[in-house]
């Protein structure tokens, strides 16, 4: 798995990678036909970082009193 991993942290990391776990496996495949989607998937489990989601019914700012948050929508006239 040392060699698969070193694939997958190379297509990833590239550059232009980045993608989703199907985008990772498909560039990977180019180096090694034996990857599967179980490794990038467990390959990216393992990883600190990816895509947080925000609890659902939770706003991204909460105010603590009255006043202290606005909201504007922006017209252009041109």
């Amino acid at each position: 798995m040392d060699e698969k991993t070193k694939i997958i942290e190379k297509v990833y990391f590239d550059p232009a990678g980045y993608g989703s776990i199907a985008e990772t496996l498909k560039d990977a495949k180019k180096y090694d036909k034996s990857i599967t989607y179980e490794d990038v998937k467990k390959w990216k489990a393992k990883q600190d970082f990816g895509q947080k989601a925000k609890p659902r019914g939770m706003n991204s700012f909460i105010a603590d009193k009255p006043h202290e948050e606005y909201q504007m929508d922006l017209l252009f006239f041109f």
